[in-house]
């Protein structure tokens, strides 16, 4: 039997690395992390705020293993996220992550502690910044070293429109100077979907960057993505050599992708693993399976259902295992998730804030409706870019009374093609697309 524990072990010093993975709000330990499943999951299992994350073993019964605890501010985020181990007798503390947040509700810095002595330690420290329209522009990375913080590495990048990611720069610190250690650039297509990805290393001895791989991703008419990875060779160019090729259903989302190998000698792909998901009618995920290419056929690996409340929330995915003996699922673990309510997201005395923003139509010919839902009354901005990540139009900057406010944005003298427009107000900010058809 193929054993399978689910484990939210702490991927915070991972995760640290790639600020873009994280989620608003959650500290540096996405519960993402806790389902392979869920990876495919956007933006955040809840609008309510998550404050505790519990992952249980299936024996003969349901047995602790991992749990994680958000404390949250007066504005509904977290500011110390901690895991723990179940020893059986008792919940053992092992890491701390610390959050801090500016004023526009952006993650600034995170501290990460583990539990030694009777006390945390500190041990890595990341701060993040960003750039003039509010997107990832990079961070630092420090470890603790001799009573105080030592910097190792750090990342720059710049962005396009809505934040796409065009440039990035990685850099490593030893001890007296900066010295880079990879980069990377991305293109996108006009439906901002990326198409290459190509990441370059530096060669100190040489002091030249060095490319080697590649990513190319194409899209059929359905939107279904095809990624195929390459290597550079001396003498041969690019060549193939792992791609995933999705299938989408008639909304768009992806319930299949299929990885495969590709053979040289024999000029074929060679499948691999295989995964599929499925959704319920509002679109969520309820299912995640996944399968390795074993003697012709496709061998069962593991298995994920994921249950939702009467708001919606995500409180449990369960985790099944393939017993290959007795050729059915086994059960094999689970994951809780416990929120805070939505009522607890404001300080008390103060209004709950709400922020929505609706663009239509879109394809639009002609003029665009957008429609912006406030709390109590504030300062919107709202602004239209275009795919290169310049400003076309401010399209309103002034106060509304609160509620629903609508405004037309006239497109006249604009050419056809995606647009992004960005509002700023309420303390936070939203981008949505719209597309011009001309």
């Amino acid at each position: 039997m193929r054993s399978y524990v689910p484990r939210f072990s702490v991927v915070c010093l991972v995760l640290a690395l790639v600020p873009s993975g994280m989620v608003r709000g959650q500290g540096i330990a996405p519960v993402q992390a806790a389902s392979a499943g869920l990876q495919a999951v956007k933006g955040p299992l809840s609008a309510k705020p998550l404050i505790e994350h519990l992952v249980q073993s299936w024996e003969t019964g349901w047995i602790d293993v991992t749990r994680t605890r958000y404390t949250l501010d007066g504005l509904g985020r977290a500011v110390e996220t901690v895991a723990e181990d179940w020893d059986g007798f008792e919940w053992v503390p092992f890491q701390l992550a610390g959050s801090s947040y500016d004023e526009m509700d952006r993650a600034i810095e995170y501290v990460i502690s583990y539990w030694g002595g009777g006390s945390w330690i500190p041990q890595l420290r990341q701060q993040l910044s960003y750039d003039g329209n509010g997107f990832d522009a990079g961070y630092v990375l420090e470890i603790r070293d001799g009573g105080q913080w030592v910097p190792v590495a750090r990342r720059a990048q710049t962005n396009g429109a809505a934040g796409l990611i065009l440039e990035y720069l990685e850099e490593s610190y030893d001890g007296s100077a900066w010295r880079p250690t990879a980069r990377g650039s991305y293109t996108y297509d006009g439906e901002a979907r990326e198409v290459l990805y190509r990441p370059e290393t530096w060669e100190p001895a040489s002091e030249i960057w060095l490319v080697g791989s590649q990513r190319v991703t194409s899209y059929g008419t359905d939107g279904a993505a095809t990624t195929v990875y390459q290597t550079l060779e001396v003498g041969v160019g690019w060549r193939d050599y792992l791609r995933n090729v999705e299938t989408v259903d008639e909304f768009g989302r992806v319930v299949e992708i299929v990885s495969q190998d590709w053979v040289e000698g024999a000029g074929v792909w060679l499948n691999m693993t295989r995964e599929n998901r499925a959704h319920d009618n509002s679109g969520r995920l309820i299912e995640y399976a996944w399968f390795e290419w074993y003697g012709g056929d496709w061998t069962p690996q593991g298995r994920e259902y994921y249950e939702y409340d009467g708001d919606g929330d995500l409180v449990q995915v369960t985790f099944h295992g393939w017993d290959a003996q007795a050729n059915e699922w086994s059960l094999a673990g689970r994951s809780l998730y416990l929120y805070a309510p939505s009522t607890a997201v404001e300080p008390a005395g103060q209004p709950v804030r709400t922020f929505e923003l609706e663009v239509y139509p879109t394809p639009s010919a002609g003029d665009v409706t957008i429609s912006v839902t406030t709390g109590p009354p504030s300062r919107i901005r709202i602004e239209a870019f275009d795919l290169l990540g310049r400003r076309v139009t401010t399209i309103a900057d002034r106060v509304v009374p609160g509620g629903v406010e609508r405004l037309s944005w006239s497109t006249d003298g604009l050419p056809g093609g995606m647009y992004w427009l960005r509002i700023e107000g309420d303390g936070k900010s939203e981008v949505r697309s719209v597309v011009l058809s001309r």
